[in-house]
């Protein structure tokens, strides 16, 4: 299972990315690689797996987002902005998944 998120320019920082990573290992009970797609690593957690954003696609804010489609694979890819906070075990996430189908969870906290 891929476990993913993506930062691009200075509205997240590394501390995000690391708070993140450290929530979903407290709260998944499964195994995962956790993946973050940016363009400035640093000070970025060690086990975290980056993936270099190509800038020549020249995009902006969360269309960075669009990128994650463009290596597609089998895996399950569980996707989460930078910031969301995960208060409880999210392993069950995982039994949602349908190939080759898109999931997104609706925020019912907002209109």
């Amino acid at each position: 299972m891929i476990i993913s998120c993506v930062k691009w320019g200075d509205k997240f920082s590394h501390e995000h990315v690391n708070r993140l990573y450290r929530m979903v290992c407290k709260q998944f009970d499964d195994e995962f690689q956790f993946v973050c797609y940016t363009e400035n690593p640093t000070d970025i957690h060690p086990d975290i797996k980056i993936i270099p954003l190509d800038l020549e696609h020249d995009l902006e804010t969360w269309w960075w987002k669009l990128t994650l489609f463009e290596h597609p694979t089998d895996e399950i890819n569980l996707f989460f902005d930078l910031d969301v906070v995960i208060q409880n075990n999210i392993t069950h996430l995982k039994s949602y998944v349908n190939n080759d189908r898109l999931r997104v969870v609706k925020s019912y906290w907002k209109p």
